[in-house]
């Protein structure tokens, strides 16, 4: 009789689950997408859209699901290939400025020119890991405070540097000085804290984190540029 991982039970129901999510989440982004480009009612199209935008973010939370069972069951793999980081990251902050604007927040993005056009990682967890952590970061930065993702090129290493800091302009609100780093202690051992500390660490990085003299947080992780590509 063969050996099954001792949470298999748990193993095969998440992955499953996750599996029947993936088919309908995506016929309602394509409803909401058909809506969104066939009307042209304004409050229409803004609804369109933010169904779009949660639909993804959902399915995205449905392949972290499969990432772990994989990962519990020995048969994960990254799956690298070249892609615009800028473009990426771009896109992911851009995602993210509707929630950090409802907050009163502001987002920014500060990239690297250094950095090549196409790097060589894998884009899907990437995208995955900094989604989390910017959805955490926000999510624990008050009132007109700032966030700010940082992605710098390390040439004595051959890294690329992922920073994500927030500050807090407010002295008033010093009690929520260390609600990032401490939502991050509270949670290690939830599914999505499990999945971005595996995910960085298979991609060849390990995440850390600090506070800042502005009363903010900052959490950082650096990933190898891969000795193929040349460095411009």
């Amino acid at each position: 009789m063969p050996q099954l991982h001792p949470h298999y039970p748990k193993v095969t129901y998440l992955e499953d689950m996750s599996r029947d999510l993936q088919s309908p989440l995506r016929k309602l982004m394509g409803h909401a997408e058909y809506i969104f480009t066939r009307s042209d009612d304004p409050m229409v199209k803004y609804s369109a859209k933010m169904v779009f935008e949660k639909s993804f973010q959902i399915l995205g939370h449905v392949r972290n699901a499969l990432d772990l069972s994989d990962m519990a069951s020995g048969q994960f793999e990254l799956q690298r290939d070249h892609f615009n980081l800028s473009g990426l990251l771009s896109g992911l902050v851009h995602e993210f400025q509707g929630d950090a604007t409802e907050r009163g927040l502001c987002l920014k993005l500060h990239f690297d020119n250094r950095i090549p056009p196409l790097v060589y990682m894998d884009p899907k967890r990437l995208r995955s890991v900094l989604s989390h952590l910017l959805n955490d970061c926000l999510k624990y930065t008050p009132q007109q405070g700032q966030v700010q993702l940082s992605v710098v090129l390390v040439e004595q290493s051959r890294e690329i540097l992922f920073v994500l800091k927030n500050d807090e302009h407010s002295q008033s609100q010093h009690g929520h000085a260390n609600a990032l780093e401490e939502s991050y202690s509270s949670t290690c051992h939830t599914m999505a804290a499990q999945l971005v500390d595996q995910l960085i660490t298979r991609m060849g990085g390990r995440i850390q984190y600090a506070s800042t003299s502005e009363s903010g947080q900052i959490c950082y992780f650096s990933l190898p540029l891969h000795t193929h590509l040349k460095i411009v």
